[in-house]
């Protein structure tokens, strides 16, 4: 079964929902308030967790910033125990690592924006480890920010520990500006399956970019940005490469 809710702001809708948890493949939602996620998760106020014991994907779509909620239900169990795929755009609803760290064994796609504070407590809990995530070969992990011109403190050692998140990984989206573009070359070189790449907030050199196109013959899809260059070396690499 398959549900998808622009809004939960109705009890009944929320019901419906939680009456299918056992059912439920896919579950697509979008929340105004913190409140319509914790109906989602607990049957009442005193009431047991719901689980999702079959979902596969879970998506989510909401605006709000959940950091300084005095009102977060504190999960006791994982709701998600076969979860497949995690996709939250705008920022993620779930502010507590236990989510995250309770999908680790089975999450394939992670798609989440977390503000650049949250992604640090998962950091300091432990969530993004070196091969926490066994089967995952999608990542997407923008950060959101409350001023567009603050970034994460150290953006390439950031990059390095996505790219250690799983050994498998095929996918990596890496929006976040790296100044140094060497930086994330080789940091690169540990993923051995990527097809698809997209670091486009790092500007590279041309040759930078050949070079990284040489080291993953798999590589279906690449997104980055050029450095503008006036080198006739560099503009002569171009014409005498082949991209495919």
């Amino acid at each position: 079964m398959h549900i998808n809710l622009d809004s939960l702001n109705g009890s009944g809708i929320t019901g419906l929902v939680v009456c299918y948890a056992e059912s439920l493949l896919t579950l697509t939602v979008g929340f105004s308030t913190y409140n319509s996620l914790n109906k989602l998760l607990k049957n009442s106020y005193d009431g047991p967790p719901v689980v999702y014991s079959k979902l596969r994907t879970f998506k989510s779509s909401s605006s709000n910033d959940w950091r300084n909620l005095a009102d977060t239900y504190t999960l006791q169990t994982n709701p998600f125990p076969e979860l497949r795929q995690l996709v939250c755009t705008n920022m993620c609803p779930f502010i507590t690592s236990s989510v995250f760290c309770w999908i680790q064994p089975t999450l394939e796609v992670m798609e989440a924006n977390l503000h650049d504070q949250t992604f640090m407590q998962f950091v300091d809990d432990g969530v993004f480890e070196a091969n926490s995530f066994p089967p995952l070969h999608h990542v997407n992990l923008p950060w959101g920010t409350r001023n567009t011109d603050i970034l994460i403190a150290n953006p390439p050692r950031e990059l390095t520990r996505v790219l250690s998140l799983s050994p498998v990984l095929e996918k990596v989206v890496f929006g976040t500006p790296i100044s140094c573009s060497s930086s994330a070359v080789d940091v690169l070189c540990r993923c051995k399956y990527l097809r698809e790449l997209s670091l486009g907030g790092t500007r590279f050199t041309i040759s930078q970019a050949i070079q990284l196109i040489n080291r993953f013959p798999k590589l279906h899809s690449l997104t980055l940005s050029l450095k503008t260059s006036n080198d006739v070396n560099e503009r002569g690499a171009v014409s005498e490469t082949e991209i495919k």
